[in-house]
C-alpha cells in the first residue's frame, strides 16, 4: 500500500530524531500519509492514526486507519496525549504551522520536545513516488489542453477576469492563476482585473489545476492581433532561454548555474537581469530545485519591458535518467502565436 511505503520512507529519513509526528493543520502532509485531508493524525513508525472531530468520523474511516474521535477541544488534548505515550519527541513541520498555533501547541503538549522536520520531510520525498507522478502528469495535462484552447478564448474586449473564468472553466479539476492584458503583462504576478482586451496586446496566462493534491503550473503568452516585432523579437529571446534551461537541466545543472547563464544572455541582448529564478518544485512538498531523477519541475523564463509589456513561456518537466520529460509540451509555444 502506497501510504504504507510513504511512512516507511519517512522514519527511514528521520531515523531516530522523533518518536512520532504531528500531523495538525497541515492538509498536504495528511493526504500524502492517508489519501485524506480533513482532521489530524499521529504518525508513528507503525502507523498513522486519526484524530478527528466527529464530522469527520466517515470519511477518515474510509481509509482503512484507526480512527480516535473527539467532541471538544479539551478532549483532544488527552486523546493526544494518550496516543503519545512513551514518547518523548515529537515532530512537526514548523513551516506549516502559524506562530501563534505553534506557542498553543508547545503549551499543550508541554513535557515533550518539539522538533522542526520540515526540511526532513523534503528531503524525503524529494524523488516523486510513482503514484505522485500520475497525479501530476494528469494536472499537467488538464493545464496544458486548456492553454492550448486559450488563443479560441480571445476576444475583443473581454476582460482578464473573464478569460481566467474560462480557462478555469475548461479544466475539469480546480484551478486558478492570473491573466494579464497588454502593459499589464510587464508585472510578473498580475491579478486578473477588468482591463479590457484590444488589438495589438499581449496576453500572458499562468495558471494550474489541482489534482488528488498536487498541482500544475504552465504559462503561455499570446498576442492579440499583429504582433510588433519587439514584441516577436522577445518572445524569441524567452523561447531561446527556456530551451537553454531544458538543455542544463538534462545535464543534470544545478539552479544558480542555470540563472546565471539566462541572466547573462538576457543582459547582453539588451533586456536587462533576469528577475526571478527560472522555476521551482511540483508535488505535495515545495523542495530545492534540483534535477534529480524523480522531481517535478517549472522551467519559466520571463522579459518584462515596462509600457511594452512581457513575455513568459513555463512548461512543467519530469526529470528523468536520461534526461527529461515536457509534461504540458502539447501547448504549443515554439513561436508567438497571433490570434
Amino acid at each position: 500500500m502506497i501510504h504504507r511505503k510513504r511512512l516507511n520512507r519517512l522514519f527511514r529519513k528521520l531515523g531516530g530524531k522523533v518518536d512520532a509526528v504531528l500531523i495538525f493543520g497541515d492538509v498536504q502532509l495528511l493526504r500524502f500519509l492517508t489519501g485524506h485531508g480533513e482532521g489530524s493524525a499521529i504518525a508513528r513508525r507503525r502507523g498513522v492514526e486519526f484524530v478527528v472531530h466527529r464530522m469527520f468520523v466517515e470519511a477518515a474511516k474510509e481509509t482503512g486507519m484507526r480512527v480516535h474521535v473527539y467532541g471538544k477541544r479539551n478532549e483532544y488534548r488527552a486523546l493526544v496525549r494518550k496516543m503519545l505515550s512513551g514518547a518523548k519527541t515529537i515532530g512537526l513541520r514548523f513551516s506549516e504551522v502559524r506562530h501563534s498555533l505553534f506557542l498553543d501547541l508547545r503549551k499543550q503538549f508541554r513535557g515533550f520536545k518539539l522538533v522542526d522536520v520540515t526540511k526532513d520531510i523534503s528531503e524525503a520525498f524529494l524523488q516523486k513516488d510513482p503514484e505522485e507522478i500520475v497525479l501530476l502528469k494528469k494536472a499537467c495535462r488538464y493545464a496544458a489542453e486548456a492553454a492550448k484552447a486559450v488563443p479560441s478564448m480571445l476576444r475583443s474586449r473581454m476582460t482578464e477576469t473573464e478569460l481566467m473564468k474560462e480557462i478555469s472553466y475548461h479544466m475539469p479539476a480546480i484551478g486558478g492563476g492570473m491573466v494579464s492584458f497588454g502593459e499589464n503583462t510587464s508585472h510578473p504576478h498580475h491579478q486578473p482585473g477588468s482591463r479590457r482586451l484590444k488589438k495589438g496586446d499581449l496576453v500572458m496566462v499562468d495558471f494550474g489545476c489541482t489534482v488528488g493534491g498536487v498541482g500544475s503550473d504552465i504559462t503561455r503568452t499570446f498576442c492579440y492581433g499583429r504582433a510588433s516585432k519587439q514584441q516577436k523579437d522577445v518572445y524569441t529571446e524567452v523561447r531561446r532561454a527556456l530551451v537553454m534551461a531544458f538543455n542544463m537541466i538534462k545535464e543534470k545543472r544545478e539552479l544558480a548555474d542555470i540563472n546565471k547563464v539566462v541572466n547573462t544572455m538576457f543582459e547582453k541582448d539588451g533586456y536587462g537581469p533576469f528577475i526571478h529564478s527560472i522555476g521551482h518544485s511540483l508535488g505535495y512538498f515545495t523542495t530545492s530545485f534540483l534535477a534529480v531523477e524523480g522531481q517535478v519541475l517549472t522551467v519559466e523564463p520571463g522579459i518584462y519591458v515596462p509600457g511594452m509589456g512581457g513575455v513568459r513561456i513555463e512548461d512543467d518537466v519530469l526529470i528523468t535518467k536520461s534526461g527529461m520529460a515536457n509534461l504540458t509540451k502539447i501547448a504549443p509555444s515554439k513561436e508567438l502565436i497571433e490570434v
